[in-house]
């Protein structure tokens, strides 16, 4: 699936936007709404964005969970290498030393994440400080040219913010969105 930004500057567009684009056959799940607004969006009931969206807790998670695997495979080959202790039991100590430090990782990372704004959606954090709604649509791509279209005829209010896709890259600090030309 591809993910489509658009921003717009009010809430009453936002929603909107979505009730259109639910008409249109934009699944209601695929539609989340982000802004500093949280109030304003639980009163008029869009769909707004879920923690995890908002906080990079997957991305930071699997990141945590990498690291920790290739730790916990140094370390675990290391002990094994040079214990006396462990004659016979290499691979469990090596598999034990592996896992553990994956959990870790995992645990680290995911509460690093939960003091981070999402990589995905920090490019737009100016404006969403400046009050602006981000919407979120995630589209199959034979869908895109229709919502484009969509969003152009009925909301000329809102722009076009870019374009990426809807999984995470733990070895990318910044998502690549492709901008409007």
């Amino acid at each position: 699936m591809d993910r489509m930004y658009f921003l717009t500057n009010s809430i009453e567009s936002a929603d909107a936007i979505e009730k259109d684009l639910v008409f249109r056959g934009v699944n209601l799940n695929h539609i989340h709404i982000i802004s500093h607004h949280d109030a304003e969006e639980k009163i008029h009931n869009v769909h707004s964005g879920s923690y995890f969206m908002r906080r990079d807790i997957v991305h930071s998670g699997e990141r945590g969970l990498i690291i920790g695997l290739i730790v916990g495979l140094i370390t675990g080959s290391l002990l094994a290498a040079i214990a006396p202790f462990a004659v016979g039991l290499e691979l469990t100590l090596i598999a034990s030393t592996t896992i553990l430090s994956s959990l870790f990782g995992v645990w680290v990372g995911c509460m690093i994440g939960l003091s981070t704004e999402n990589y995905k959606i920090a490019q737009f954090h100016d404006q969403l400080e400046a009050g602006q709604y981000l919407m979120v649509v995630d589209v199959k791509s034979s869908e895109k040219e229709g919502v484009e279209t969509l969003m152009k005829q009925k909301h000329p209010e809102s722009s076009f913010a870019g374009e990426a896709s809807t999984t995470t890259n733990p070895f990318k600090s910044k998502d690549t969105i492709r901008r409007a030309a």
